[in-house]
């Protein structure tokens, strides 16, 4: 950017600047111009000095508004009229401040266009009528100092606090080499005190720090020019004082901030008291009217002794006798009286350390600074050696060796042996030169061993440390099992009950258990309801299931084309009776077909139960599609059909194939006598139709219990005897024509409920025990991490997941929980759920 329109007082300045960059074309047209207008001050060349003008026009509609205009066109960039600029703010805080009552009797904040009420449109017009008279001030541009030739040069600024603003001024003193001293305010600022009520103390120490960033920014404006500056900070606030010259440490937080920000660029030594009548920032803070301001004896010069020597200014020092203590602000005192018990190497070092190497790493770099801080000559740099290390588990043995086993290492050091039933004397421990547990054995003259592992240090087996270095023996062995852990171990340590601790924390890997998962399990659940209540009749309560697909043929002549066919496995819950039906889809239209005559034929059920996920995936070659589908589609288009009919659908976990049981065991059966009978024989779909109702009279035809040796017993109770009343197999009884219609009927009913008399204390007491999951164990609870079973991948690539929600039973035991992975959220039985061990670790 060129700078143009420059002025000046003296025509050698401006011979060197373009006739075009000037504000005036030559000097006597300089001389008789207007005042030049710089940096919203007013230059007057000719008298070299600054003045104001209010050249501007005041409103006569005397509101808040109006007001804030007025006060923003007072622009003092130095603050030469910073008193009378101050009496116009506290009028405008004070607009901010009043409350006008409203027509409904509240009290409300005025508003921007409203007239100012009768107090302050008095204080206004007269700071109004006193305004002109700003134009009579005149400051002098020149100090009358030759800044090269001073004798020394000072910098005083005053500061003051009130209830209304706090300000400060900064005067400089010139002493020039004839002894004479001249005074001449350089700036001032000040600062309307907050709206929120606030102490006088904290206001002067307010304005405390507002000089010291003033007397910051007119040092930095002069640090090029004269000899030193040194720079005097006055006060009339003995409490201020007595705060600068004190610990920031010792005040509350708000005095103690701004102490340490004026002990930031000044010191407690520059700070002196002066007597309220001569400090020069009480004008600032309480205002002043132009008038008043134009013939102030000391705003523009500072006070009289200020041009005498030192010997004669306000003597210095504050007696602290003279501080209110009601208002120091000091924090309270709190004396602390800890007993500290100092240990080579203590506990909670190292139970927060998570790495038996950052451990040692860490222990030898303390031991490092400890011998540096010692150390007369070099001092030790660098990586860590292999003896610092050495020296660091060294340290760090002796120091769980002595807490551990204290009794035994002052009687080793008493010469004393230990008893004979004591757990460490097979060991025939000893102390070494540097006072380290070791182990005593048969292998002394092994030479071709390193001392280390001849001599084994001894260390607990229940401890931190121990299992540390179990972990990373474990590690260096790439994951080996027990024995090469533990022979890893002895190499350097020998611990007590070895094979038992290592194993124990073996069992805590992650890496060895993702490899080896083992499934949560719970105990056996108790039988659902619908399987132990006897129902009016037979299939009340259903399960359904598919199977296949196998292949048919459309027809038995040449040409013709063939396509595959399922089957709908339908049993009922309480009597195991068994229904098949044939299809030829996976789409709801033919699940609703095989459905419909279903229920045709057995009747209408109230509970219906399925899988709802895929079963059998990846390592059977057909593919379980449909309860993909099922899962899709049966919400929306089959339950509500099935609702109208007063049917309940129950799924189970996906991927829960145990919850299931009892339809996957008659699906097994059918498979086993399709295959046997008919494998390698290509049907027709009537062929299937017919194979399956034989195979269903079959299945339906099986004891329920096991069959007894006694030829007076009754015979065998089978599913069939719940649907026709005999087994399906079984010859047909002769007619008995001579009997009335009643009598049978009375008959039948009576053989039914001895069928179902025998169901219950038969079949119920073989349902009785447990064939599996026989104990309780603990359930898994949220946030747990599990491992999910995927049978479509190795153990290894089992996703990990963390337990969201459970879901327990009756009785309270969780056997089907969600668990959120990586890939989303599932829900899952806990036979497919691994538990990590805890604690978790992740080597």
């Amino acid at each position: 950017m060129e700078l143009r329109k420059w002025s000046a007082n003296d025509a050698s300045l401006l011979q060197d600047i373009p006739p075009d960059h000037l504000s005036h074309k030559t000097l006597l047209e300089f001389e008789y111009q207007d005042p030049v207008k710089t940096l919203g001050l007013y230059w007057h060349p000719h008298q070299d000095y600054f003045g104001f003008k209010i050249n501007f026009e005041i409103s006569h509609a005397h509101t808040k508004r109006s007001l804030l205009s007025t006060v923003a066109r007072l622009y003092d960039p130095l603050g030469f009229i910073t008193p009378c600029v101050m009496t116009a703010k506290a009028i405008l805080k004070d607009s901010w401040m009043a409350r006008i009552k409203r027509n409904d009797g509240s009290l409300a904040q005025l508003d921007w266009d409203e007239p100012l009420p009768t107090e302050l449109l008095d204080r206004w017009q007269g700071f109004i009528q006193n305004l002109p008279y700003v134009e009579q001030i005149q400051v002098p541009r020149w100090l009358r100092v030759n800044i090269h030739e001073l004798a020394s040069l000072q910098l005083h600024v005053f500061c003051d606090g009130s209830s209304l603003a706090y300000a400060a001024c900064a005067y400089i003193r010139a002493e020039l080499p004839n002894g004479m001293i001249q005074t001449h305010l350089l700036a001032a600022r000040s600062r309307v005190t907050p709206t929120k009520p606030i102490t006088i103390p904290r206001v002067e120490l307010s304005g405390a720090l507002l000089a010291v960033k003033l007397a910051k920014w007119i040092r930095d404006q002069l640090r090029t020019a004269g000899p030193p500056m040194a720079t005097f900070y006055w006060s009339d606030a003995t409490i201020v004082l007595f705060w600068i010259n004190g610990d920031p440490h010792r005040w509350q937080t708000f005095v103690a901030n701004r102490v340490g920000q004026i002990l930031e660029h000044s010191t407690s030594t520059q700070w002196r008291h002066v007597p309220t009548a001569v400090n020069l920032a009480d004008c600032a803070t309480r205002g002043l009217t132009p008038q008043e301001l134009a013939v102030h004896p000391l705003w523009w010069s500072g006070p009289s002794w200020l041009q005498q020597p030192e010997s004669q200014w306000p003597a210095n020092g504050v007696p602290s006798q003279d501080i209110d203590r009601t208002i120091i602000e000091e924090k309270p005192s709190v004396l602390l009286q800890n007993a500290v018990q100092v240990s080579e190497a203590p506990e909670a070092f190292i139970q927060n350390s998570s790495s038996y190497d950052k451990l040692i790493s860490v222990m030898a770099y303390i031991l490092r600074f400890i011998h540096n801080i010692q150390a007369k000559g070099d001092k030790l740099s660098g990586p860590l050696s292999v003896q610092e290390l050495d020296n660091a588990l060294i340290h760090l043995v002796r120091s769980i060796q002595q807490e551990v086993y204290a009794t035994e290492v002052l009687r080793l050091k008493g010469n004393k042996t230990l008893s004979g039933t004591h757990k460490l004397c097979q060991l025939s421990p000893f102390l070494d030169d540097q006072q380290i547990l070791r182990v005593r054995g048969r292998l002394r003259n092994a030479m071709h061993l390193p001392i280390s592992q001849r001599q084994p240090m001894i260390i607990p087996n229940h401890h931190h440390f121990t299992d540390l270095v179990v972990r990373n023996a474990h590690r260096l062995a790439l994951h080996g099992g027990t024995e090469l852990t533990l022979a890893t171990i002895r190499h350097k340590f020998w611990i007590v009950n070895g094979k038992q601790t290592v194993k124990r924390i073996l069992r805590q890997c992650v890496r060895c258990f993702r490899h080896r998962p083992k499934p949560a399990a719970q105990l056996m659940a108790d039988l659902p309801l619908h399987r132990v209540n006897p129902p009016t009749r037979a299939f009340i309560a259903t399960g359904v299931d598919y199977t296949g697909a196998f292949e048919i043929q459309a027809s038995r002549f040449r040409g013709h084309t063939n396509y595959k066919a399922y089957i709908a496995v339908f049993i009922c819950l309480a009597t195991k009776a068994i229904h098949l039906e044939a299809v030829t889809g996976l789409t709801t239209e033919h699940f609703l077909m095989a459905l419909q005559r279903f229920i045709a034929r057995r009747g209408y059920c109230q509970h219906m139960y399925s899988d709802c996920g895929t079963n059998f995936i990846g390592a059977h070659r057909a593919l379980q599609t449909w309860q993909i589908h099922l899962k899709r589609e049966l919400p929306t288009t089959v339950i509500p059909a099935l609702a109208a009919r007063n049917v309940q659908w129950h799924f189970n976990p996906p991927h829960s194939p145990n919850f299931g049981g009892l339809w996957e065991a008659n699906v097994k059966s059918v498979k086993t006598h399709l295959y046997r009978a008919f494998s390698g024989y290509k049907m027709t779909y009537e062929q299937l139709a017919t194979v399956l109702t034989q195979i269903e009279a079959c299945l339906n035809s099986r004891p329920l219990c096991p069959l007894s040796a006694e030829p007076e017993d009754l015979a065998v109770l089978t599913p069939a005897h719940f649907l026709i009343g005999d087994s399906l197999l079984a010859p047909p009884d002769v007619t008995i024509r001579d009997v009335p219609l009643t009598v049978q009927f009375l008959e039948g009913q009576k053989i039914i409920r001895q069928f179902w008399k025998r169901w219950s204390s038969d079949w119920l007491s073989h349902l009785q025990a447990r064939p599996t999951w026989r104990h309780e164990t603990d359930n898994l609870q949220v946030s747990d991490l599990v491992i999910v079973k995927d049978d479509r991948l190795p153990p290894n690539e089992w996703k990990l997941g963390r337990i969201i929600e459970v879901h327990p039973g009756a009785d309270s035991l969780v056997r089907v929980a969600t668990v959120k992975t990586a890939s989303g959220v599932y829900k899952r039985s806990v036979s497919k759920l691994c538990r990590l061990p805890l604690p978790q670790t992740s080597e």
